[in-house]
């Protein structure tokens, strides 16, 4: 592999991570959520929003991933590839991932629903 092949990767990978926190940032503010930050640290981009109800929640969550598996349906196979693995390894409800967030957010849920 060359370095413009390493480049274009890089640049492929950019680009998916900030099309899926962008999906973040429209699926929350078109629920009416603020957003108070958006930042960097050392395990990647972040978002800081108002807390909604658990549906906002879920559906905010799962907006990244979504746009991740949407993007990977079309393009070069890099491209696909890319999307497909961030956007299916974000669903998986572990630590700070969207798909735990998703999993909190579904419980949250059905706690309430199961307490009326």
């Amino acid at each position: 592999m060359d370095a413009g092949m390493n480049i274009e990767l890089l640049i492929a990978c950019i680009l998916s991570i900030a099309l899926h926190e962008a999906g973040h940032v429209c699926a929350a503010l078109s629920l009416g959520l603020g957003i108070k930050r958006i930042g960097l640290n050392w395990r990647g981009p972040y978002i800081v929003r108002e807390r909604g109800s658990p549906w906002q929640n879920v559906f905010t969550a799962f907006a990244g991933p979504l746009v991740n598996l949407l993007l990977a349906c079309f393009g070069p196979h890099e491209w696909r590839l890319i999307n497909l693995v961030l956007g299916l390894t974000n669903l998986i409800p572990y630590g700070p991932t969207d798909g735990a967030g998703i999993w909190i957010g579904l419980r949250e849920h059905y706690r309430r629903v199961s307490s009326l």
